[in-house]
């Protein structure tokens, strides 16, 4: 069994698949670097929609080489406090806030 690890941080999105004694297994390794907004007005934001594209893109790029296909247990590491504001249906009401905006201050 392999698992799947999911690092989700500010600077960018990154997957990698390990083996059960928790080694990297080679070339197992996706990676995307994500735009962050920062503002002199203390901004610090991202957007969801890119965001959820890159992390498709390091499972995409993980499954085309046929990494996942004995990953039994995934581990996600997420972002530190942001918050993401969504409507009633769900759908997001702006960009990713996250820790780095020090506007609310």
């Amino acid at each position: 069994m392999n698992i799947l690890a999911l690092d989700l941080g500010t600077s960018s999105v990154r997957g990698l698949v390990l083996d059960a004694d928790t080694q990297p297994l080679p070339g197992a390794l996706a990676r995307r670097k994500v735009d962050l907004a920062i503002g002199d007005d203390g901004t610090g934001t991202l957007s969801g929609r890119d965001y959820l594209a890159s992390l498709v893109e390091c499972l995409d790029e993980l499954a085309e080489s046929g990494h996942l296909h004995d990953v039994g247990l995934v581990a996600v590491s997420a972002q530190w406090h942001s918050v993401l504001p969504l409507d009633r249906d769900g759908a997001p009401l702006g960009p990713v806030v996250t820790w780095l905006d020090t506007r609310p201050a």
